[in-house]
């Protein structure tokens, strides 16, 4: 096994985690009527779907950004391979 092993199977299985729970988590029944914006909204006439992708596009840049982030860290750190 080598140094980039545990860190490659944390990054997976946080991945699979946060893409099922941030981002996928939204398309689940109810999951928008914890937001007022998006009762309004759709009170409003707007369309579900189309709210569900939209807060699954913000999940997905926000979980994304803080994984870039991270990385960028990692590399500032000189362990863009080895940590």
């Amino acid at each position: 096994m080598d140094d980039t092993e545990p860190a490659q199977t944390t990054r997976s299985v946080l991945l699979r985690g946060l893409w099922r729970d941030a981002i996928d988590g939204w398309g689940t029944p109810r999951a928008l009527d914890q937001l007022p914006a998006a009762q309004r909204l759709s009170a409003a006439g707007a369309d579900r779907d189309d709210l569900v992708r939209l807060v699954r596009a913000v999940a997905y840049e926000a979980v994304f950004a803080t994984l870039d982030t991270l990385d960028a860290g990692r590399r500032s750190r000189g362990c863009a391979r080895t940590c």
